[in-house]
């Protein structure tokens, strides 16, 4: 025993030595290793018959080329005709890339996946066995039935309730971009438009060393956005109301941006203002608005909104890529035809066109934040009254802004829930906890949405 001791002793400075030796052979090869792949490429199924491949990075690089082929035949080849993305892509490390494609023989089990990126650096390939796994929570939202005004309405989507943030990203070499730490930030059921919002007004605080003046999470920074956009659970946000509110909101908190709706309403001219906004330094959002068939043409029947970070052109092709509240992290990039976006996969039951756009500048002006009372002084010197949106439960109100809505789980239907802990505060300052231990404060078809004055 004591032999094998001392033999272990004299050799383990050899042996402490030969692990620094490789770890610093490791670190010299991850150091160098500048491909910009990484191995964790993922394929998410939804129900409706779509899927998205998603590309993540594990270096920044110039702009450059993806070429994606699935073999869906399971025979070993990768034919082109089962090239399913040919398309511009923008590294940044420690980001994806999300594609959306549709492919009858995307059935279960793996599937091979070849990945291969063609950039400044020469073109480098990756090659994976990805099971797919299926997803329906960006899916589960397509009904428009409580929708009043489809044609101006920002309520589409569902997600769960998670709230990942991007890394910094770089600006890329070409094209109209802007991802200047833009967040993706995901939304809860019909609250795309404040949580859209979010991802802009995040961004431009930060660029301008101003985020001090953000609430200290992003949830109670959409609920905040829900009150001054005036977000009901019908329409969710109207355009006109998405822009007075974004502006209210960022004076009272000292913020100097400006919001402003650009293009039209059938999307025509809105790519172009969109993108003219990203080459000037601005945060853009867009509009899309989802229309079904009908004889004769098409009826819009519900909208949507999106963070835009990009507006670019390829052989004759144009791409626009987004920060979308509905879909999972990281950049997603649609094709652009006329005013129609003809890969989103996550409304396939008619067309998905461009409606308006909206912009943010950054005016500099130096601000303070606005109370409360300084608010309220304004109103009153205007003679205007602040009417908001509330539950009516009994003869009490509850402000929208302090509740949303849940899709049915142990409760049956779509219901009401604090933003926290299962308590919120009526419009008189008071708690009020919830009533139903799985339903919160009951079924969004049975609880009465009122318009009041308020101090």
């Amino acid at each position: 025993m004591f032999t094998h001791l001392s033999t272990l002793q004299r050799r383990l400075p050899y042996l402490v030595g030969g692990a620094l030796v490789l770890a610093v052979l490791w670190a010299v090869v991850v150091r160098n290793d500048d491909r910009v792949l990484a191995s964790g490429i993922g394929i998410t199924r939804y129900p409706n018959g779509g899927a998205m491949v998603q590309i993540p990075y594990q270096n920044d690089g110039a702009a450059g080329r993806i070429r994606i082929a699935l073999d869906l035949n399971k025979d070993g080849a990768f034919e082109e005709n089962e090239i399913v993305v040919v398309s511009p892509a923008r590294p940044q490390r420690y980001w994806n890339s999300n594609y959306f494609f549709r492919d009858e023989r995307l059935a279960g089990g793996p599937v091979r996946v070849r990945v291969a990126f063609a950039g400044a650096n020469g073109e480098e390939s990756i090659e994976r066995e990805v099971r797919p796994v299926d997803d329906d929570a960006v899916i589960r939202s397509s009904d428009f039935s409580g929708v009043t005004q489809p044609e101006l309405s920002m309520r589409e989507g569902q997600t769960r309730e998670r709230v990942p943030v991007a890394p910094v990203p770089t600006v890329p070499d070409s094209g109209s971009y802007r991802f200047a730490d833009t967040p993706d930030l995901v939304q809860r059921i019909a609250e795309c438009a404040p949580t859209a919002a979010a991802n802009s007004l995040i961004s431009l605080a930060r660029e301008h060393g101003q985020d001090g003046k953000l609430p200290a999470d992003s949830l109670t920074m959409i609920d905040e956005l829900k009150g001054d956009m005036r977000w009901t659970p019908e329409n969710g946000v109207l355009p006109d109301d998405f822009v007075a509110g974004k502006n209210l909101w960022a004076a009272k908190k000292g913020l100097p941006i400006k919001t402003e709706k650009v293009g039209n309403q059938n999307g025509t001219t809105t790519l172009e203002a969109l993108a003219r906004g990203l080459q000037a330094g601005k945060a853009a959002e867009l509009r899309l608005a989802f229309a079904e068939p009908v004889r004769g043409g098409y009826k819009v029947v519900g909208g949507h909104l999106v963070t835009v970070v990009g507006v670019h052109a390829v052989d004759g092709k144009t791409y626009i890529d987004i920060h979308d509240p509905k879909s999972p992290s990281g950049v997603d990039t649609h094709r652009v035809e006329g005013n129609r976006l003809t890969d989103y996969e996550l409304y396939t039951e008619g067309v998905t066109v461009m409606s308006w756009g909206f912009t943010q500048t950054w005016t500099g002006q130096d601000l303070d934040p606005m109370s409360d009372a300084e608010v309220r002084g304004i109103r009153e010197f205007a003679g205007e009254k602040r009417r908001i949106k509330a539950l009516h439960i009994g003869e009490r109100f509850i402000p929208l802004e302090q509740v949303h809505v849940s899709a049915a789980d142990l409760c049956d239907t779509s219901h009401w829930h604090a933003n926290v802990g299962g308590t919120a505060r009526d419009t008189q300052g008071k708690l009020f906890p919830e009533i139903f231990e799985h339903c919160g404060y009951g079924k969004t078809t049975d609880v009465p949405v009122v318009e009041i004055d308020v101090p």
